[in-house]
């Protein structure tokens, strides 16, 4: 069989089984798995496991699985790039078929994943996500009911890499026995992706929480050739090692399993010819492209957000794929206040990847910012598909406030301030939140959290105000001071802390200090109308009189 066919035969064979599954009973006597799990590891080469014949290995639990079940004997990935390999084992679809080809583009919207067709049929369905490559946002999330993210924290000096790692792993195998336990009826297929070393301590941490009956597809999200590739549950007679594969064929096994253990082995047969999947480098974006990309970053990285945000759309106009760019597009209009943009351009990011818990939760708070009804059902749409979703819960909480339930917005936000983890931008809001609930020192310690994680501006203005709306004046001045003279060019310390000076009296100092910012923002119309109130307080002449 040549290359071409093969290629077919990857993009037609993942809905070809799910019709069968929908229209056929599987034979009598097959049996079929209540629970399929598939669980994908970053940079899992067959070399790294013990069952392979490497003595040095010590997987235990990886070892366990694939003695229940057979071992890929050579099994190949189409890229070196986790989240377009990712994509590849959902799909069953090569990466120009599924076309998440550069990691800042997204699935194609009509591109089905097993999840999505699984649940058609009344799957069940949940993810539970240890990195950002497998987060959701790219449309890796397609057809989840659930999906659940613990990042594991960046290891500390002498601490090793897999302390944190395994947490992460212990909190996914927490958050699925919770899962498990409200669903107990029916079929259920459950994704796991975790990218620490070693990863069998994942996969035990994981696999002690499963059902005996269950069936596991275990792989590797990248690395191309000679890649971990194992099935294991009650679907597969035991054997040693079995067939020439690649991580493609892992969608066909779990639908093989769904609809009886001939599929399966038809999916893990060798095939004539060769097998080898052509391995794949990310697709290159357009110089122009990259460069509007760097010019946005880096305005980015020092709080320009005008730029930031021209050069981000910039770069959409010539690349219409990016995902993760015009999502930030979307996040600079909502700070600048420019509503149609921050519209428009979470919109976009929904036109490509309808499920995309970040933009849903953008387009949620523009909407409630017109007071509009849809927000309410946006925002628990997210909370639905991702309960511990950090924005969402926030927003949510507001909307509470504004419906005037405040006991259930503080335990939102409370609920918040522990998904938003070490994401200085979610703890900046959850910040906002808890001080507009009054709650000021515990929004006081999260401005603080948000701004040891990162110095920027926008953190270090938050720990400002909510410092000033918990009336430690002295402090909020001395932030707002010491913001101006480090980013002088950022506008809203001028307005707050002129504003505190005017409070006690020292209004000359505040009309000193407007006028400084006036010189580095001369159109700002709130600058100009606070110097034109207070020199005619004081007497004085208008502006420039």
């Amino acid at each position: 069989m040549n290359v071409l066919l093969l290629r077919r035969r990857a993009l037609f064979l993942l809905p070809a089984l799910l019709a069968g599954c929908q229209g056929q009973a599987p034979r009598s006597g097959d049996p079929v798995a209540e629970t399929l799990v598939l669980v994908t590891a970053e940079g899992l080469d067959a070399a790294d496991i013990g069952c392979t014949g490497n003595p040095e290995a010590r997987t235990p639990a990886i070892d366990r699985l694939a003695r229940r079940g057979v071992l890929a004997r050579e099994a190949h990935a189409p890229t070196d790039v986790a989240r377009i390999g990712l994509a590849t084992v959902l799909t069953g679809r090569a990466p120009e078929d599924h076309g998440l080809t550069n990691i800042e583009f997204s699935l194609e919207e009509n591109v089905p994943t097993v999840a999505s067709l699984l649940a058609e049929r009344g799957v069940d369905t949940a993810a539970f996500a240890g990195s950002a490559d497998a987060d959701g946002r790219h449309g890796l999330g397609r057809g989840f009911a659930h999906h659940g993210t613990f990042f594991a924290e960046q290891g500390r000096v002498g601490e090793p890499w897999r302390e944190p790692g395994f947490r992460a792993a212990g909190a996914l195998a927490t958050d699925f026995t919770r899962w498990l336990a409200d669903h107990t009826a029916g079929p259920r297929f459950v994704w796991f992706h975790v990218d620490q070393r070693p990863v069998d301590d994942a996969v035990h941490a994981i696999t002690r929480e499963l059902p005996p009956d269950a069936f596991v597809v275990l792989t590797s999200s990248d690395g191309f050739e000679d890649v971990a590739l194992i099935a294991s549950g009650p679907t597969v007679s035991p054997r040693v090692r079995a067939g020439v594969t690649s991580t493609e064929d892992a969608a066909s096994m779990l639908c093989g399993a769904f609809a009886g253990a001939d599929l399966l082995a038809d999916a893990l047969a060798d095939v004539p010819g060769d097998r080898r999947v052509p391995g794949v480098a990310a697709e290159s974006l357009e110089p122009s492209v990259t460069r509007h990309l760097e010019l946005a970053r880096a305005a980015d990285r020092r709080d320009d957000v005008q730029t930031a945000l021209q050069e981000y759309r910039a770069a959409c106009a010539g690349e219409p794929r990016l995902v993760a760019a015009r999502l930030r597009a979307a996040e600079l209009a909502r700070r600048t206040g420019d509503t149609e943009v921050w519209i428009d351009d979470a919109s976009a990011v929904l036109a490509r990847v309808p499920e995309h818990p970040e933009a849903r939760v953008l387009l949620a708070r523009a909407l409630a910012a017109r007071r509009d009804e849809h927000a309410l059902s946006l925002v628990a749409g997210v909370l639905d598909v991702t309960p511990r979703h950090a924005g969402a819960l926030t927003l949510r909480a507001e909307l509470d406030f504004e419906g005037g339930d405040p006991g259930a917005a503080v335990d939102r936000l409370r609920l918040a301030r522990a998904a938003a983890g070490e994401n200085p931008e979610d703890l900046v809001d959850v910040a906002l939140g808890l001080s507009h609930g009054g709650l000021h020192a515990e929004a006081v310690r999260t401005a603080q959290a948000a701004r040891r994680l990162d110095e920027g501006p926008r953190e270090r203005y938050t720990l400002a105000f909510v410092l000033e709306q918990a009336e430690r004046f002295p402090e909020s001045a001395h932030e707002y001071s010491s913001l101006i003279r480090d980013h002088p060019d950022y506008l809203p310390p001028y307005l707050n802390l002129g504003a505190l000076m005017a409070r006690d009296g020292e209004i000359e100092r505040a009309i000193a200090l407007w006028e400084q910012g006036l010189e580095r923002h001369p159109d700002d119309p709130s600058l100009r109308a606070n110097v034109e109130s207070a020199r005619r307080a004081l007497g004085l002449g208008t502006l420039g009189g």
